[in-house]
């Protein structure tokens, strides 16, 4: 059976190719679409209802606790801030709730 390949209307040249729904509600997105996008098996696409269809996007899943790590590790590091000392989070807390103090008697 030949490939059907459907213009999409954007612009450039690009086309649209059409894929089946298989058992389970597989579908295999075509070699092309995968490169372009450097998706591998084992990637994650979100899925949106538009007024268009369906809309694929690729993602990332992280691990939130890991990425929050990584975060305070680059804002502790002194290099960043002169004269920064390294704080708990409650001491950073308290030491942001201070300067939004102190700006608002400024601007009062």
């Amino acid at each position: 059976m030949p490939k059907t390949v459907i213009k999409s209307g954007l612009k450039s040249g690009n086309f649209t190719r059409l894929v089946r729904i298989r058992r389970f509600a597989q579908v295999t997105l075509p070699p092309a679409l995968r490169a372009k996008f450097n998706l591998v098996e084992g990637d994650y696409l979100s899925a949106q209802a538009t007024n268009e269809g369906i809309l694929l996007r690729p993602s990332k899943v992280t691990d939130k606790q890991a990425d929050w790590d990584k975060l305070l590790k680059i804002i502790n590091r002194p290099k960043l801030r002169p004269g920064f000392k390294k704080q708990t989070v409650r001491e950073a807390e308290e030491e942001i709730a201070e300067m939004i103090k102190n700006f608002r008697k400024q601007d009062a």
